[in-house]
């Protein structure tokens, strides 16, 4: 274990009281890689980097390119002991994922996130991707430890932590090509609203889109699920006109304080992860950690 210099112990004084130093040591000597930081990533971004984690910024086109020389140079006044680098690339698909422990990004388009998905659990590098619509933001988590399956100890106490707990996260193409999503490793009970919600709004491409084209998209898809009946009109016209809803800033800082917390647990090994949706709907202010994980 590395030890602290003098002014490491006294900035990070509060997170190591709060999580120990075994912990923190595994925060600084983790990399998180963040794929388009817009939105709730700029949050948890923030939070990442106070927090000690080394972090690359990787922009994802030419006018997110100023943003990001932005942010790199911002967030590198956070913390003078923070380690914060950038790299050139043009899609999720070209991003080079290797030396990473975690991988945090923006994917609106569901396929796109299934590629991630399928690079990240290929090379066994845990992943979060995050997409928001107006006063809804949801992310998916995809978590790996070092040698396999995630592994994390349960708070059990004051100051009390569990034996090593090991979950299984499956990658995202077995939650969306299984029609019976209560099988997923016997981890899911009766489908809900918000993750069924989810699959809908990043499925369908919504630049241009019409209402009729988006139920159209909507009822087969459910059909195809066998939930052909959990939608209502009403609901599903209230889906497509959060599709095409600017972003809501208060909306972003919230759900990325959340994906911040996500990505300190994942990376400490201390605390339950959710496993494998977080929703957050800034209409109800209210968040759904679901599935959760089984006791």
């Amino acid at each position: 274990m590395a030890a602290f210099t003098a002014k490491q112990s006294d900035l990070y004084d509060r997170q190591i009281r709060l999580w120990g130093a075994e912990s923190q040591n595994l925060l600084q000597s983790s990399k998180v890689l963040f794929l388009k930081p817009v939105g709730c990533l700029t949050e948890c971004l923030k939070n990442t980097v106070l927090s000690g984690i080394q972090v690359t910024i990787a922009p994802m086109s030419a006018s997110d390119g100023l943003y990001g020389s932005n942010v790199v140079a911002e967030v590198k006044e956070l913390n003078p002991y923070g380690n914060v680098d950038s790299v050139d690339t043009t899609s999720i698909k070209d991003a080079v994922l290797e030396g990473h422990t975690l991988v945090v990004a923006y994917c609106a388009d569901l396929e796109e996130l299934r590629e991630l998905s399928a690079r990240c659990e290929a090379a066994k590098i845990s992943l979060i991707g995050a997409c928001q619509f107006g006063f809804k933001a949801c992310c998916f988590l995809q978590l790996h430890s070092p040698t396999g399956p995630h592994t994390f100890k349960k708070e059990i106490g004051k100051d009390k932590l569990s034996d090593p707990v090991s979950v299984e996260y499956p990658p995202l193409s077995a939650i969306l090509d299984t029609k019976d999503w209560t099988s997923l490793k016997d981890r899911w009970g009766p489908v809900r609203h918000e993750l069924v919600a989810w699959n809908l709004v990043t499925g369908f491409d919504v630049k241009g889109s019409d209402l009729a084209s988006f139920k159209e998209h909507a009822t087969s898809k459910l059909a195809s699920l066998d939930l052909a009946s959990s939608f209502t009109g009403p609901e599903l016209e209230e889906l497509h006109k959060s599709q095409n809803a600017p972003t809501i800033f208060p909306v972003s800082a919230v759900f990325g304080g959340l994906m911040g917390q996500e990505v300190i647990k994942s990376l400490s090994r201390k605390g339950e992860c959710a496993n494998n949706i977080l929703y957050f709907d800034g209409e109800k202010a209210g968040s759904v950690r679901y599935p959760p994980i089984p006791k």
